[in-house]
């Protein structure tokens, strides 16, 4: 990620955003998602739980070989390095535990575990839940179960393997998808495949959640294919996350709001 295109990118949003804090939001099912969901202040009880492991695993100087194979790229890290540059802030992490909560899925499906944190968030919001997670290295496999452990989430079945070898397998014996968020190879030809792998287990009452759509030309490349897709119905664009929604008693359309 370049830096500096990242903030350029950043500023441009906060700038064009128009729709911001639900003005001009005129389908009541996203103004509701938008006033009820993602302007939540409120501060449920597992935040507190979640922050303090994510602070032990940002403070904890394990080492281990990390396989990325979203880069080709095995190296020696910590887990703490981890921590810090790959999970998603505490402000997106809870915000998937209210869209969760709020979807009231029966079958989440996660793609890119890390650490296990923006899962946990999940798993915890809906105990219910089947929640599946691809993860491809197996060291951070490792470590993300133990932090479920930690937690006492049960709910959760981790899936060690190559995204691009696993998900197709996974998806043809799986049921419907209610709730997805992708947090994989962030490159426009991996999310477009991972999407349409996704779609035909996609029904109206679906959410789906792609991470990093203004990582890079390249994300936001895909991002821009993606909503447009026809099963697609309305779609948020929150700057770290792009949100899509395929209800179609919804209004077709396609916001950008400051988060």
């Amino acid at each position: 990620m370049n830096r500096l295109n990242y903030l350029i990118r950043y500023l441009r949003h906060i700038l064009t955003a128009r729709h911001s804090f639900g003005f001009g939001v005129h389908s009541p099912a996203i103004y509701s998602f938008v006033k009820y969901v993602l302007y939540e202040k409120n501060s449920f009880y597992v935040y507190s739980e979640i922050e303090k492991l994510r602070r032990e695993l940002e403070n904890d100087q394990q080492k281990f070989y990390l396989t990325d194979f979203g880069t080709g790229v095995d190296r020696e890290t910590t887990i703490g390095k981890v921590a810090r540059r790959s999970l998603n802030n505490s402000k997106y992490s809870q915000l998937l535990y209210r869209m969760v909560r709020a979807a009231r899925p029966d079958t989440i499906l996660e793609l890119g575990t890390s650490l296990g944190i923006s899962t946990a968030y999940m798993a915890k919001a809906r105990p219910s839940a089947q929640c599946y997670t691809f993860e491809g290295c197996p060291q951070v496999a490792k470590i993300a179960a133990g932090n479920f452990d930690k937690l006492s989430i049960k709910n959760i079945e981790i899936i060690q393997d190559n995204i691009d070898n696993s998900l197709a397998l996974f998806l043809e014996k799986s049921p419907a998808l209610d709730f997805v968020f992708i947090d994989a190879n962030h490159t426009s030809k991996a999310l477009n495949h991972y999407f349409e792998l996704i779609i035909p287990k996609i029904t109206e009452k679906s959410v789906v959640v792609i991470d990093d759509i203004n990582w890079s030309n390249d994300m936001w490349k895909a991002w821009e294919q993606i909503r447009k897709h026809p099963q697609v119905v309305s779609s948020l664009n929150i700057f770290g996350f792009g949100i899509l929604f395929f209800n179609t008693e919804q209004n077709k359309m396609h916001y950008k709001l400051i988060f």
